[in-house]
């Protein structure tokens, strides 16, 4: 087994960060010399011919390890690679309280009256009372058994009711009065937990993607609008809705039927506010 040469490099002197369309230099060992941004990049120009494969050197016997140098700088990092698949959707939370019942709705027209019950036995006659003024007219009842003739007094008590006669049969139910207004929505449950990280995508060719500021500590069930920003500044008034890659409490959010982008003001307004203990991730391209 052969080993190549290990060559110690002197620092470039790039400055590690976000650069916005960047300009690159690159020394002839292939690393980056230089870099810088540029807000208003030109037109891309046509991708020339691959020039020829060199052919291999042939490896030079190994020499004796040296001793550890020093760590070097920490190199510029690569543009981050394009995100991987979002894991699958954790476990349904506990179903919500149920919302209140509807208004019923109206009464069907009632059915057809049942047959007439059998009239009740009639009650033991009252005792004749002493005479007095007329009382009030009471309701007819049933003719009692007469008694012996007393002086002229007021009506008696009405006697005991006979026991009811047989109910009939019910009538044929009416329609089915319209349906009563929904009941409001009951409250939300709890977000279920979240689901397992999904696996890491494959590293794309690079993309220049600048990771947003965490505002999952302003969600609360009732705000829409936030600020985006990236190192606590403003998103780029160039970044538009579909350079927007973003992830609510696991699940990815559609410009249009998700969320509405003012590119002027860094502002999103979500179609539905963001739960408390939502989680926020999201990068501008």
């Amino acid at each position: 087994m052969t080993l190549s040469k290990v060559q110690l490099l002197n620092d470039t002197g790039v400055t590690a960060g976000n650069y916005v369309n960047p300009n690159l230099t690159v020394d002839s060992d292939g690393r980056i010399s230089s870099i810088s941004s540029d807000p208003t990049p030109g037109p891309t120009g046509p991708t020339g011919p691959t020039g020829p494969s060199g052919t291999p050197g042939t490896d030079g016997t190994p020499g004796s390890p040296g001793p550890t140098g020093p760590t070097g700088p920490t190199g510029t990092p690569g543009n981050d690679g394009t995100p991987g698949s979002p894991g699958p959707t954790g476990p349904t939370g506990p179903t919500g309280t149920p919302g209140n019942d509807g208004t019923p709705g109206s009464p069907g027209p009632t059915g057809p009256a049942g047959p007439t019950g059998t009239p009740g036995t009639d009650g033991t006659p009252g005792s004749p009372g002493p005479t007095g003024p007329t009382g009030p007219t009471g309701t007819p009842g049933n003719d009692g058994t007469p008694g012996s003739p007393g002086p002229t007094g007021p009506t008696g008590p009405t006697g005991t009711p006979g026991n009811d006669g047989t109910p009939g049969s019910p009538g044929p139910s009416g329609p089915t009065g319209p349906t009563g207004t929904p009941g409001n929505d009951g409250t939300p449950g709890s977000p279920g937990p979240t689901g397992p990280t999904g696996p890491t995508g494959s590293p794309g060719p690079g993309v220049n993607a600048s990771p947003l500021d965490d505002i999952s500590s302003l969600f609360n069930g009732a705000t829409t609008v936030f600020t985006l920003q990236t190192g606590s500044v403003n998103l780029p008034s160039t970044v538009s809705s579909s350079g927007l890659l973003l992830f609510v409490g696991g699940s990815i959010q559609i410009a249009g039927s998700g969320f509405s982008w003012n590119s002027a003001t860094s502002q999103i307004t979500f179609t539905s506010a963001p739960l408390s203990g939502f989680s926020f991730v999201g990068w501008a391209f």
